[in-house]
């Protein structure tokens, strides 16, 4: 009886459905409350992919001008061999032009050294000749 008059004055004569409907609210609070903790973590897992995916870029960006200074010493290197090359090739020629002078200056003191000894020759049988023509 007590049963009875509870439920006819707190009008508990459906507690299935208020079951039902305060089951329903408490999913609805889960539900919110989980869609929250998803969300937090779904913002955390991003934030930390877009740090790393900072970070690769920025590896990337120094190794790029690391690239870029290695292709600029390259370039320079290239330039300072080329001129390197370049200079031997012209002091090859320099130094055979001179060993060609060298040669032509050898050769003309020899022929002057040469003429010289047949003048001597001559002087020396000159002279001979004179002293025998003067017995």
């Amino acid at each position: 009886m007590f049963k009875k008059l509870a439920i006819k004055i707190f009008k508990l004569n459906n507690v299935s459905n208020l079951l039902i409907k305060a089951k329903q609210k408490q999913k609805t609070v889960d539900d919110k409350y989980w869609k929250e903790v998803l969300e937090e973590e779904l913002s955390k897992v991003r934030q930390e992919h877009e740090l790393e995916l900072q970070e690769k870029d920025s590896t990337i960006c120094m190794l790029q001008d690391h690239i870029a200074t290695y292709k600029k010493r390259e370039k320079e290197i290239n330039a300072k061999a080329y001129m390197a090359k370049k200079q031997i090739k012209e002091n090859f020629f320099v130094v055979q032009s001179v060993i060609t002078k060298m040669k032509d200056f050898d050769n003309s003191v020899n022929n002057i050294y040469g003429e010289m000894l047949g003048i001597q020759d001559k002087v020396d049988k000159q002279r001979k000749r004179l002293e025998n023509d003067n017995k």
